[in-house]
C-alpha cells in the first residue's frame, strides 16, 4: 500500500511539473562538457532542450547525445579550427620543443590565437544573425529562454531578437566582466584580476598593478567587444544598444566556481556560485583495462590529464615526463594522452588513455595525487574527492585557478616551459609523502560539501526561476539605470557643493549688504 501510495504522489508531482522550452548556445570542448550536464538535468525534468550547433564545433558533430535537438548552421570556418587554432598556440608557447619557444615567437603566437579567436567569433555570430530562415524557425519555435555561455559572443543577441530572458553559465571572463555587468562592485584592493596570479591578500605594489591590471583590462574588453559586436549589433538587433547593454541584460550569472575555492567578494542578488555542479561520488569504471590497473595500483595511483583540449606536445616534453614516471616506481601512473604518440621512454608503470573516466579515477582510494593543467572541472573533481594536486597551467584562468589551489596549501604548481625531471620528481614526492596537502585539500572538500542544495539542483532551480518570472527582474539592481555620474554620486556631490557655495555666497552677499546699510546710517 505504501508503495501504491509513493508512485501515485511521485505521478502527482511530475504531472505538476511544467515543461519549457530552452534554446543553448554553448561553447566547446570543456564548456560543452559543462553546459551538458546542466542540459541533461533540464531534459531529465522535462524540458525541451534546443542546441546551436556550429559546423567549426567538432564536438558537436562526434556527439551521439540524443537528449537535445540540435540547430545546425555553417560557417567559413572549417570543422575543428577552434581547436586547431588551440593546439598551435599551445605548441608555440608551452608544449613546443625549448629551443622553439623563444619570447618574440611566443608572442606572436598568442596575438595571433586571439586574433583567430576574436575573427572566428564575430564571423560565426554575424553568420547565424544574417541567416533569416533559422532566425524565422528560432522565432517560431516560441522558445522561454536562452541558455547561453559568454566566452562565445552571440547567445545575447540571440535572446534579444527573440525578445526572451538569458541566463550566463560561465567560469570567469577578462576584467571581471562577469561581476562588472551584473553591476557587482569589485574592489580590487582584495579582488585579483584574471591572470596576476594574486591571491586576495596584496602588498602596497600587488594592489597598485591589480588596479592598472583592472583598468587596463576592461578597456581593451570594452573597446575590442565593442569594436567586434557592435556593429552586429545595431545592424541585426538594436541600433540604439551596444554589445555590452544586451551583456548587461543577463537575468542570471550561473557562475562555475563557489567560496570553498574563490576568495569571499561581493555578489548580487542575480549571480550564483554553482562550483563543482558536474561532481559525483566515483562509479565502477567501464574500460576493464583501466579499472584494472588502478584496482592493481596498490602502492599508489597518480592521474595525469592536460584537458580536453591538449591533444599532444613535444616528443622532449612527453619523454622527460614519461622518464619522471618511470623513475617513480612502485607508482602507477594513469596518463590521458594520445596512445599512437607513445613516447619512447614511457615505463611499465605507465598506463595511456586516449580517454579516461576522469572523476571515477580521481575518486577511486588508490588516488594519491592528480596532475592537471589546472582547468575547473578536474579542479572540483579533485577537491570534491579531496586529492592534492600539482598544477602545470597553460592558458586563461588556469594559472589563477592553481594559486588558489596553492595558497590553500592543497598542492604546488610548475612552469610546464621550465620542467626538470628532479624538480617534477621531486614535487610529485614531496605533495605525496607530506600529510599537509592531503590535510589541505580534505578541508577545502569539506567545505565545498557542506552545502544546503547540491550545486546542480541550485543551477536548475535558477534557470527555472527564470523562466517563472519572466526574467527574474526582481533580482535586477537599480545601478543598471543610473548614468555613471549617477552611481558614482558625482551628481549629488555637485549639488552639496553648489549649495555650500551658493549659501556661503548668499552669506557674503547678506553680510556686505547689511555692514553698507549700517554704514549709511
Amino acid at each position: 500500500m505504501k508503495l501504491i501510495y509513493s508512485i501515485w504522489s511521485l505521478l502527482l508531482i511530475l504531472a505538476r511539473v511544467e515543461s519549457y522550452k530552452i534554446l543553448v548556445w554553448p561553447a566547446e570542448w570543456s564548456h560543452w562538457i559543462n553546459m551538458k550536464i546542466i542540459i541533461e538535468e533540464l531534459h531529465r525534468r522535462n524540458h525541451e532542450i534546443h542546441v546551436m550547433q556550429s559546423s567549426a564545433y567538432t564536438d558537436f558533430l562526434k556527439d551521439d547525445f540524443d537528449k537535445v535537438t540540435f540547430i545546425p548552421f555553417t560557417v567559413n570556418f572549417k570543422s575543428g579550427f577552434h581547436l586547431e587554432s588551440h593546439d598551435r598556440v599551445i605548441q608555440k608557447t608551452k608544449l613546443g620543443a625549448a629551443s622553439e619557444m623563444t619570447f618574440l615567437s611566443k608572442t606572436f603566437a598568442m596575438v595571433k590565437f586571439w586574433l583567430e579567436q576574436l575573427d572566428m567569433r564575430n564571423q560565426q555570430c554575424e553568420t547565424l544573425m544574417a541567416n533569416n530562415e533559422i532566425l524565422t524557425k528560432l522565432n517560431h519555435s516560441d522558445y522561454d529562454l536562452v541558455l547561453a555561455d559568454p566566452s562565445v559572443p552571440c547567445g545575447e543577441l540571440l535572446a534579444a531578437k527573440l525578445k526572451k530572458p538569458f541566463v550566463y553559465s560561465v567560469r570567469t571572463l577578462p576584467a571581471e566582466m562577469h561581476f562588472v555587468m551584473a553591476q557587482t562592485p569589485v574592489p580590487v584592493s582584495y579582488v585579483p584580476m584574471i591572470n596576476t596570479a594574486y591571491s586576495d591578500k596584496m602588498n602596497l605594489f600587488q594592489r597598485t598593478w591589480n588596479m592598472l591590471n583592472y583598468i587596463v583590462q576592461y578597456v581593451s574588453v570594452s573597446l575590442i567587444m565593442s569594436y567586434q559586436m557592435d556593429p552586429i549589433v545595431h545592424k541585426y538587433v538594436d541600433p540604439a544598444k551596444g554589445y555590452l547593454d544586451l551583456v548587461s541584460e543577463s537575468s542570471m550569472w550561473l557562475i562555475r566556481t563557489d567560496f570553498s575555492f574563490e576568495y569571499p567578494r561581493p555578489m548580487m542578488p542575480n549571480m550564483e556560485f554553482i562550483g563543482g555542479f558536474h561532481c559525483k561520488e566515483a562509479q565502477p569504471i567501464k574500460n576493464e583495462l583501466v579499472q584494472q590497473w588502478v584496482d592493481d595500483s596498490k602502492d599508489g595511483l597518480i592521474i595525469f590529464s592536460m584537458g580536453s583540449m591538449v591533444s599532444e606536445m613535444s616528443e622532449e616534453k612527453a619523454n622527460l615526463i614519461a622518464e619522471t614516471f618511470a623513475s617513480l616506481a612502485p607508482l602507477r601512473f594513469l596518463w590521458r594522452y594520445q596512445e599512437k604518440k607513445r613516447p619512447s621512454k614511457l615505463g611499465d608503470n605507465t598506463l595511456i588513455q586516449d580517454w579516461i573516466p576522469q572523476n571515477d579515477v580521481i575518486g577511486h582510494n588508490h588516488t594519491k595525487l592528480f596532475i592537471t593543467h589546472g582547468g575547473t572541472n578536474g579542479l572540483y573533481e579533485a577537491i570534491f574527492h579531496a586529492v592534492p594536486m600539482l598544477g602545470l597551467p597553460l592558458l586563461v584562468d588556469q594559472y589563477d585557478n592553481m594559486l588558489r589551489i596553492t595558497d590553500r596549501g592543497a598542492g604546488k604548481t610548475l612552469d610546464i616551459t621550465k620542467l626538470e625531471h628532479n624538480i617534477f620528481k621531486d614535487s610529485i614526492n614531496e605533495i605525496i609523502s607530506n600529510r599537509s596537502y592531503k590535510d589541505a585539500v580534505a578541508n577545502m572538500s569539506r567545505l565545498h560539501r557542506l552545502k544546503q542544495n547540491h550545486p546542480l539542483d541550485v543551477a536548475i532551480y535558477n534557470i527555472e526561476y527564470v523562466i517563472e518570472t519572466d526574467g527574474a527582474h526582481n533580482l535586477r539592481a537599480q545601478s543598471h539605470n543610473l548614468a555613471w555620474y549617477q552611481y558614482f554620486l558625482l551628481d549629488s556631490l555637485l549639488l552639496i557643493s553648489s549649495t555650500i557655495a551658493g549659501a556661503y555666497l548668499l552669506q557674503r552677499f547678506v553680510c556686505q549688504y547689511t555692514t553698507q546699510k549700517i554704514k549709511k546710517t
